[in-house]
């Protein structure tokens, strides 16, 4: 009898003690929440970063495309359609959401990808190749 008496009260035990609590519930979720409020901005960043980077490789690919364009033909394109040869996409896209514009992250500038017909350079919403950066660069840009 005293057998039975005890593995029930440890089958009881182990019943009661089975399962997660609720205070060990709540750590959880705010170690959860914790991590997210960390990871988050850093992944938004790293969009930006990202976006900024397509920029600047987009604009610099047209700038080439322009350079070689005025070596051959001896003039400068009117638009980026006049690129077709040098260019794999004659309207290529800047990509949707932010981007780093004098070291200040803001919306993608609307207007595509043109051509500055007094610089002749690409330019991304009016903006030159290098406004699209993380930290400010005031030379560069009064500059180009």
């Amino acid at each position: 009898m005293k057998t039975k008496m005890t593995s029930r009260m440890r089958n009881n035990r182990q019943s009661k003690e089975a399962g997660f609590t609720l205070i060990g519930m709540l750590i959880a979720v705010g170690i959860v929440a914790i991590l997210a409020m960390i990871a988050v901005p850093k992944f938004t960043s790293a969009i930006a970063s990202a976006n900024t980077a397509r920029i600047q490789a987009d604009l610099s690919t047209i700038n080439t495309a322009i350079s070689v364009y005025e070596i051959e033909n001896g003039e400068y394109p009117e638009n980026i359609g006049d690129l077709g040869n040098y260019l794999q996409n004659t309207k290529p896209k800047p990509p949707t959401g932010k981007c780093y514009i004098n070291g200040s992250e803001t919306k993608i500038p609307e207007g595509g990808y043109d051509i500055d017909r007094s610089t002749h350079q690409a330019t991304c919403g009016g903006k030159k190749i290098a406004e699209f950066s993380k930290t400010k660069d005031t030379e560069n840009v009064d500059q180009g």
